[in-house]
C-alpha cells in the first residue's frame, strides 16, 4: 500500500512539473495545451516569387528603350564639313607675306555646276620683290602628265602644260585677273636619279606645276605640301582607287598625290609628290598615269 501511494504521488509531482515548465518557456506557436497558435499579423512586404524558370518576379515596371537606333546597322551622322571662306585678293604688295592665302580666278570645286565655279584659293610660298609664287591650296583636277604613253616626254611637249596654259588659264581668269599673272621662264631640271635623262628646254609659262628643286626650295614649311582634293575631285571617285589616301585633314578632306615637273627614273616616268607623307618620289610613275592630281602654280604681281 505504501509503495502504491508513493507511485501515485510521484506521478502527480511529474505532471505538475511539466505544466509549470511549459508555462514558463511560452514556446511560440504552442498554447498551454500544446496546439499551434494563430500566426501574428505583421506589416511585412511579400517575398519575391521564384518562378519555374528561376527568374525573380519583383512586380517592377518594364523599362522600354524607345531609341530607334540599331547599333548593328545605324551609324552616327558624319560631322558637317565647315564652310570654306576665301580671302580677297590683296590690294598692296606690302601686305603680302609667305603663308598668306587668297582667291584669284575660279574653277568648279563643289561638284555643283549649277551654282557656278568657286574661287580658286592660293598659298604664297615664295617672293621675289613685288612678285609672289603661289600654288593652289586644293588639287583642282586629275590628269595625266601626257595623254599618251611615250618615251622622252618633256615638260615642253606634254599635254598637261598645254592644258594649264590653254583651257585652264583662258577659262579660269578674267581679263583683269590675267593682268596679275606673269609669264616666266622655267628651268626644267633633269632626272634626279639618271643624269642622262634631261628635263628639256627652258619654257615660257604663265601656269605650271612645280619642279623637284622648286619644291625643295619653297616647301620649307612642310604644311605647304599638303594638298586636299575639292568636292568635285572626291565625287569623281578618284579616292576609291587608293583608300589609304583618305586621311582626314581640315574641311574633312583627304590628302592627294600630284605631278612634279621633273623626269623620273626612266624615259617614261615623271616625279610626283605624296602630300600625305611629305614625300617626293624621285623614281616617279608613268606619264599617262591617271591617278595623279594637278596642283597649279603661278608667279603673280599685286
Amino acid at each position: 500500500m505504501k509503495n502504491y501511494v508513493r507511485i501515485i504521488t510521484l506521478l502527480l509531482v511529474i505532471t505538475v512539473a511539466i505544466g509549470l515548465c511549459a508555462c514558463e518557456l511560452n514556446i511560440p506557436g504552442m498554447t498551454e495545451t500544446g496546439t499551434e497558435s494563430p500566426s501574428e499579423t505583421k506589416d511585412t512586404p511579400d517575398k519575391p516569387e521564384i518562378t519555374d524558370n528561376f527568374e525573380i518576379s519583383d512586380n517592377s515596371e518594364d523599362i522600354t528603350d524607345n531609341s530607334d537606333a540599331d547599333p548593328e546597322t545605324d551609324e552616327p551622322p558624319e560631322p558637317p564639313v565647315p564652310e570654306r571662306t576665301v580671302n580677297p585678293f590683296p590690294t598692296s604688295a606690302d601686305s603680302v607675306k609667305i603663308g598668306d592665302m587668297f582667291g584669284l580666278g575660279s574653277f568648279e570645286q563643289d561638284n555643283n555646276a549649277e551654282n557656278g565655279a568657286e574661287p580658286i584659293e592660293w598659298i604664297v610660298v615664295g617672293t621675289d620683290g613685288n612678285s609672289f609664287l603661289v600654288v593652289s591650296a586644293y588639287a583642282l583636277e586629275e590628269k595625266c602628265l601626257n595623254d599618251e604613253r611615250m618615251e622622252n616626254i618633256k615638260w615642253e611637249t606634254c599635254t598637261l602644260r598645254a592644258w594649264l596654259n590653254g583651257d585652264f588659264y583662258e577659262n579660269s581668269f578674267t581679263t583683269e585677273e590675267k593682268a596679275h599673272i606673269k609669264t616666266v621662264t622655267l628651268v626644267n631640271d633633269g632626272s634626279p636619279t639618271k643624269s642622262y635623262i634631261s628635263g628639256g628646254n627652258d619654257t615660257e609659262d604663265k601656269v605650271f606645276i612645280l619642279s623637284k628643286s622648286e619644291i625643295e626650295t619653297y616647301f620649307s614649311d612642310t604644311t605647304y605640301g599638303i594638298c586636299p582634293p575639292t568636292e568635285t575631285m572626291i565625287a569623281k571617285g578618284y579616292f576609291s582607287v587608293y583608300p589609304e589616301n583618305q586621311m582626314l585633314i581640315p574641311y574633312g578632306r583627304a590628302y592627294t598625290q600630284y605631278w612634279v615637273r621633273t623626269p623620273g627614273d626612266n624615259r617614261l616616268y615623271f616625279c610626283w609628290y605624296n602630300s600625305r607623307s611629305d614625300l617626293l618620289s624621285e623614281f616617279g610613275t608613268q606619264v599617262d598615269t591617271k591617278q595623279m592630281c594637278v596642283r597649279p602654280a603661278m608667279w603673280i604681281t599685286v
